[in-house]
């Protein structure tokens, strides 16, 4: 079944829960790109712009932007009630999440092609491989797939993070800065509603939620650490495409 099947057809209402949604996870989005705007700011110009190491960075980062896509469409087909999104704030939720990836995506190809690199159209093969294609086998219930789009997201944010410390192109660091907190955001509610779905307060998960109902473990459960760690990014090359590297240097080599 797919997500618009569980969303059903009220136009109405769902652009009315999408708008919600949307302002809540774009704000993190805008504040990163204020912050990023500030602090690189002072870098200076990148004519020494390490061109090949980015390309495999950014490759890298819309390669887990690609999986995380075609995780969620996974999960969509199956019965609402084993993923959860029988519940209407989780669907909506769903469905604006996968749309902010595929901006993600959309806008780190865009840069890939700034830098004369070749845009990434697969999805992470190591981290599918590791984590999506074990997960998806084992899902029972709608715990076991927050948990896989934690995992997920947390992989999103952490990598991007650290890739927007180390690549030398400021628009692609600022880029990159300006995405994590969005992952970070996606992870916060994800945990917030996992929470209230094991203690069993679903009928909380609404916007606005019912503060009287609220277990004890919705006002930690979203931020459990207060700095965003990045043990979980992925390695620089780990998403690369094959002939990129290649192809970048050679073009180096002979301009």
């Amino acid at each position: 079944m797919a997500i618009d099947d569980v969303l059903g057809n009220d136009a109405a209402a769902v652009s009315g829960r999408r708008a919600l949604l949307r302002g809540a996870l774009a704000g993190a989005g805008g504040l990163g790109a204020l912050l990023a705007g500030g602090w690189l700011s002072r870098l200076g110009p990148t004519a020494f712009a390490d061109t090949a190491s980015d390309v495999e960075m950014l490759q890298t980062a819309a390669s887990i932007e690609n999986l995380v896509i075609a995780a969620y469409s996974q999960v969509a087909t199956l019965p609402p009630a084993t993923t959860g999104a029988s519940i209407p704030l989780v669907a909506t939720f769903v469905t604006i999440t996968r749309q902010q990836h595929g901006d993600h995506r959309d806008a780190l190809n865009s840069a890939l092609r700034a830098l004369g690199g070749q845009p990434q159209s697969q999805p992470d093969k190591a981290l599918l491989d590791q984590l999506v294609e074990p997960a998806l086998g084992k899902i029972g219930g709608p715990g076991d797939v927050f948990n896989l789009a934690i995992e997920l997201e947390s992989a999103a944010a952490a990598t991007c993070v650290k890739f927007a410390t180390q690549v030398s192109d400021r628009r692609s660091a600022a880029l990159l800065a300006s995405i994590a907190p969005v992952e970070a955001q996606h992870v916060a509610v994800l945990r917030a509603t996992g929470a209230l779905v094991a203690a069993g307060a679903t009928q909380s998960i609404a916007i606005p939620p019912d503060i009287a109902t609220l277990p004890a473990t919705a006002g930690s459960a979203a931020f459990p650490d207060a700095f965003l760690k990045t043990d979980q990014a992925r390695p620089a090359g780990e998403g690369a495409v094959a002939t990129s590297s290649r192809s970048t240097s050679g073009a180096a080599a002979t301009s």
